[in-house]
């Protein structure tokens, strides 16, 4: 480490102290001296970033914010959706990967205290609830994929069917946590909305508790549900819900203060449509509490329909089927 960049680290590493006191002209003026020593050093950009917009300073921030992304465009520390707040950039499309897989690798030890304990997250239970007036729509002994897994909080409810459950998760942070506890068959590092290209593997239920809200247009993401279901497998999930705004202003998708996605009830039927499945169930409650305040959700359970729905979406072909490595 150069001598600059010590001196550039020892400065972040105060300004950050400042931001987490909500000083953020402070953090700001010691955050433009690290970039001044060390100009090519990405976080000391997304810091001073954050620090002129808690500061008031917004367009000081956003060009901070794009200066760091001109040193890591893949966004690793989540920039992108930083400037869509800031009214920036245009809303994009989904959250990029490598934040979000940096973003759960750094939780991943202390996620079930923090989300459960502290926020009090019950996603999986939800999607529980929501299940149990539709059993009979799974055969014996299911097959399950838990999307976006996680620790394995779905799979500790959901292995009670007595089937066999396969997990996908982005985060490798995450996949230990689940594998520890020995409730999947299989599970794979990888991203739900560009899976792995492999063989074919046919589901009778998919779970995603708390995954589809980082991804904003879900046309393609059911595509590939459809396409990992038998016909008549159900797809159940939940989303956090834009439900106050009226329907004639409301867009499909929009980024919320919290980084994460809400989606319009109607369009997540017309996705569900387009894409061979019907509808069975959609109920509302509390996801988890953000700042003290309810996060309110939708919890949904549709049914995949006859074969030839299945690839047919708006947002384009059916992706490549994929399996999971030790799947039999």
């Amino acid at each position: 480490m150069t001598y600059e960049r010590a001196g550039a680290g020892r400065r972040l590493d105060v300004a950050l102290a400042l931001l987490d006191d909500g000083d953020g002209s402070g953090a700001a003026e010691l955050a433009r001296e690290a970039v001044a020593l060390a100009p090519s050093w990405a976080e000391a950009w997304f810091v001073l970033g954050e620090a002129l917009e808690l500061a008031g300073d917004k367009d000081a921030g956003v060009a901070a914010f794009r200066k760091y992304l001109e040193h890591d465009p893949s966004d690793r520390l989540g920039s992108s959706p930083r400037l869509a707040l800031l009214g920036a950039a245009d809303t994009p499309e989904r959250l990029p990967p490598a934040y979000v897989r940096q973003l759960f690798d750094q939780i991943a030890p202390a996620f079930e205290t923090q989300l459960v304990d502290r926020l009090g997250y019950c996603g999986p239970r939800l999607l529980w609830q929501t299940l149990q007036a539709f059993k009979q729509n799974l055969p014996e002994c299911p097959t399950i994929l838990d999307l976006g897994c996680g620790t394995g909080l779905a799979g500790e409810i959901f292995s009670v069917l007595g089937g066999v459950m396969d997990g996908l998760d982005i985060s490798p942070g995450m996949l230990a946590q689940a594998r520890a506890k020995g409730l999947y068959r299989a599970l794979q590092s990888g991203d739900i909305a560009t899976p792995p290209d492999d063989l074919c593997l046919r589901y009778d239920l998919l779970i995603a508790a708390d995954v589809f809200n980082y991804l904003g247009d879900l046309a393609s993401t059911f595509s590939s549900c459809a396409g990992r279901l038998k016909p008549g497998g159900l797809l159940l999930f939940t989303v956090e819900a834009d439900l106050e705004t009226p329907d004639d202003l409301r867009s499909a998708y929009s980024l919320g203060p919290g980084q994460r996605f809400r989606h319009d009830p109607m369009a997540l039927r017309a996705w569900l449509s387009g894409n061979g499945f019907s509808l069975l169930a959609q109920d509302r409650a509390t996801l988890r509490r953000e700042k003290g305040l309810p996060v309110e959700a939708l919890v949904i359970l549709a049914q995949k329909d006859q074969p030839a729905a299945i690839g047919r979406s708006t947002g384009g072909a059916a992706p490549a089927p994929w399996t999971l490595p030790g799947a039999g």
